[in-house]
């Protein structure tokens, strides 16, 4: 028992006696907060307070290009627009002299070409002197709409029939009103990137204190100190002992962790004026602990097992 507690004791001591893991723990929490507090400074000095109307999102996106686009229609397909299509967004030229002028102009920011063989082929080219793959793909929404118009013969009816098979959809929430009231809301970022934060939160806690155990096994062997450890304590004592220690250790950390992530959302919540439906219960600290050490004995029982064949 006695030897037991002593193996227990150095893996721990060997790990906390890093100034890395210090840094890990209390190091990451720190400058979270740091960012947390710079980003709530500059919403304070833009808008005099903090305010929903300034979100996090917005100060780290650059403003959007408003001017419009343009196209050359070689096929002759587009004879219409929709009602309703946007007025000033798309711009139709007779050749690409005339938008390549619009270009360097600046008159429009990029234009595309709809070539002779477009039914066939269905190829289309874009010219822009920036050119950016996910931008352009977002921003071709408005010729999509106009050739799909008038690919479908420019019938106004079918084409909202193709186009928005259930625009007529009625749904019906069956959740009780308190569960709804705290629902969030799908076109918000936070709405992803929250579950997202969490889960990395875990993933990173988990795989970081089971690889430590790997690398513990592997240097181990490597400096041939496991084959004297051997004489005194059996493989299978050892290697529980060290799963152990490791891990009080890195559940140490998940909670510092956890307990930062739970405090900061709960500061954003205050300065952003955050939707109830945004808040982490505390419940989530022991849902945490529980999924923690489940996950943790199974990737450290694998990684033991791979620094021990190594």
């Amino acid at each position: 028992m006695n030897k037991t507690l002593l193996i227990l004791k150095n893996e721990i001591y060997a790990l906390v006696s890093r100034p890395s893991f210090w840094f890990g723990v209390l190091g990451v929490p720190a400058i979270a907060f740091a960012i947390y507090a710079v980003i709530y400074f500059i919403n304070r000095s833009q808008t005099g307070e903090a305010s929903p109307a300034a979100p996090v999102a917005s100060l780290l996106s650059a403003p959007d290009d408003e001017r419009p686009q343009g196209y050359v229609d070689l096929s002759g397909l587009i004879v219409a627009t929709p009602p309703g299509f946007p007025a000033g967004t798309l711009i139709g030229y007779g050749g690409q002299s005339a938008a390549d002028q619009a270009v360097s102009e600046g008159t429009i920011r990029a234009y595309y070409v709809v070539p002779a063989g477009y039914v066939e082929s269905g190829q289309i080219l874009y010219y822009s002197k920036e050119y950016n793959l996910i931008a352009s793909q977002e921003q071709a929404q408005d010729l999509i709409w106009l050739l799909h118009y008038n690919l479908l013969g420019g019938d106004p009816q079918f084409f909202q029939t193709v186009n928005r098979p259930l625009a007529l959809l009625e749904s019906e929430n069956l959740s009780p009103p308190e569960v709804q009231a705290q629902e969030r809301d799908s076109d918000n970022e936070l709405t992803f990137f929250i579950p997202y934060g969490v889960m990395m939160l875990f993933y990173v806690g988990i795989l970081g204190s089971s690889g430590l155990l790997l690398n513990s096994v592997s240097k181990e062997k490597e400096t041939r100190v496991l084959e004297v450890l051997m004489v005194s304590t059996g493989p299978r004592q050892r290697l529980l002992r060290k799963i152990a220690g490791l891990g009080r250790v890195g559940l140490f950390e998940v909670v510092v962790w956890a307990v930062s992530a739970l405090a900061l959302l709960r500061l954003s919540g205050q300065a952003f004026a955050l939707p109830e439906g945004f808040q982490l219960p505390i419940s989530i600290l022991l849902w945490g602990i529980v999924f923690f050490v489940l996950g943790y004995l199974l990737y450290a029982t694998l990684m033991a097992g791979v620094g021990a064949l190594v």
